[in-house]
């Protein structure tokens, strides 16, 4: 309680002198200080100063962190260091594809996850940022998914990092020539996945410039990428009549690396249109399969891959911004003649902010 009442005291205190922008990014960096600031006692005097302190300490960080940064003028620029707010309309969505062989019968699934969708509400600045979702379907009850998603992209590198628990999958199986449907609740799946890339470009070509408009691209460039994906999965289905009504499970993680290449088309009155694709091979696959009480190692066959894609339009105008980005993963594991799974991952995005 101490605790809160000193914030609530430094805040009072602190918006009599400082800017919107210092106002925000205390806001974006509050638990880290909180953090910081439980572990000592200090004086109510003396309290503004630590947090400007505090403040003023990160900033230089960052100041070094930029001025390690050599890009070439020429294409790339950095955007003004205002606070940028954002609102975005974001779907989700995921699709399983189960193909393989029991007892001399193929067999193949077809199946989806409940799209998802929600609102959210973010706050950037210098790279950092903080944001808050509200998904209606989930308060409503009508949908239990989970997912959390992180994007940060940088010139030289970045990564997506997802991770999905969804129990609304449906659709239809089908073996020895007959068909049945697959209802919501039978199949459950737990994913996590980290796709990074690494631009051998990025003096001259910029992530940034395309998702987070924290860097302006200002003649059209590509760069060649060098890409890592890590995956762990974990499929879960209730009961299947494909192996005699038992339940099965799925536990995959597997390693992929891979090469891709990426472009920014820098047009006419202020649009910026990204497109890249990044297929990975996978190097390393753990995965075990158990039917009832039954485990086994399960059976891989070469090529596996992870592939990701992403494609993203803006327009940036004196003080404002908008456009829409979509990023797709597609994962391919397993063997054609015991089980494989293909699973699709996508994520969209049309968004609206200011920068003040």
């Amino acid at each position: 309680m101490q605790v809160l009442q000193n914030v609530s005291s430094f805040f009072i205190q602190f918006a009599t002198f400082a800017s919107v922008k210092r106002l925000v990014v205390m806001m974006l960096l509050l638990p880290w200080l909180l953090l910081v600031r439980a572990q000592e006692e200090r004086s109510d005097s003396a309290e503004v100063g630590f947090w400007l302190r505090s403040l003023y300490w990160i900033e230089e960080q960052l100041d070094l962190r930029d001025g390690r940064q050599h890009n070439d003028s020429l294409y790339l620029e950095r955007r003004k260091e205002g606070v940028r707010l954002r609102v975005a309309l974001n779907a989700y969505g995921s699709a399983l594809n189960v193909t393989g062989v029991n007892d001399d019968n193929r067999f193949k699934a077809n199946l989806e996850a409940s799209n998802k969708y929600t609102v959210s509400f973010s706050a950037h600045w210098r790279g950092l940022s903080a944001s808050i979702a509200l998904n209606p379907a989930r308060y409503a009850g009508k949908n239990k998914d989970f997912e959390i998603t992180l994007n940060a992209y940088g010139n030289r590198m970045g990564a997506d990092v997802v991770y999905q628990t969804a129990n609304t999958f449906h659709g239809d199986a089908r073996t020895g020539g007959v068909t049945s449907d697959v209802g919501t609740g039978m199949v459950g799946q737990d994913m996590f996945i980290v796709n990074a890339y690494y631009a051998l470009n990025g003096r001259r070509f910029s992530y940034p410039a395309a998702f987070g408009q924290s860097w302006k691209q200002k003649a059209s460039c590509g760069s060649w990428m060098i890409g890592l994906s890590l995956m762990h999965r974990e499929l879960d289905v209730a009961s299947s009549y494909v192996w005699n009504n038992e339940a099965i499970s799925l536990r995959t993680r597997c390693t992929a690396v891979g090469a891709g290449y990426g472009y920014n088309f820098v047009m006419r009155h202020g649009w910026l249109l990204h497109v890249s694709a990044l297929p990975e091979i996978v190097v390393h696959n753990r995965s075990y399969l158990t039917i009832g009480d039954e485990r086994s190692t399960m059976a891989t066959d070469f090529p596996e891959f992870i592939y990701t894609g992403r494609l993203g339009a803006s327009r940036n105008f004196s003080r404002y911004f908008m456009g829409m980005y979509s990023i797709v993963t597609l994962s391919n594991i397993g063997d054609n003649d015991k089980v494989r799974v293909e699973n699709l991952k996508w994520q969209a995005c049309l968004f609206f902010g200011i920068q003040l």
